[in-house]
């Protein structure tokens, strides 16, 4: 949450994307965001998750996307890579979960 404050102080539009973001009780909702399906136990929730990002990141121009690890972050990343949108992992653990390994 801290690194959208700061950028949304220099002028930076932020969005937050990611699995069951409506649930989130963390998540500061004066920021837009968009809540996708996501998975790491069924691949058809998956597939919808990722197809629902893709249509979030197309249509609010998204032109950088910023993934924490989780299965969370895992439909908005692999989104960004099928639409070339660059992406940066950040990992806070000594040793990065799959999802960033996946997309490292």
């Amino acid at each position: 949450m801290q690194l959208a404050k700061e950028l949304k102080k220099q002028g930076v539009e932020v969005h937050f994307l990611g699995a069951y973001l409506e649930n989130n009780p963390y998540l500061d909702k004066s920021f837009p965001y968009g809540s996708v399906l996501g998975s790491n136990r069924c691949p058809m929730k998956l597939v919808k998750g990722v197809w629902q990002s893709l249509s979030y990141l197309r249509k609010n121009k998204i032109s950088l996307v910023v993934g924490f690890g989780s299965y969370h972050s895992m439909p908005p990343v692999a989104a960004a890579t099928l639409l070339r949108v660059p992406f940066v992992l950040c990992e806070a653990n000594l040793l990065p979960g799959r999802v960033n390994r996946l997309f490292s």
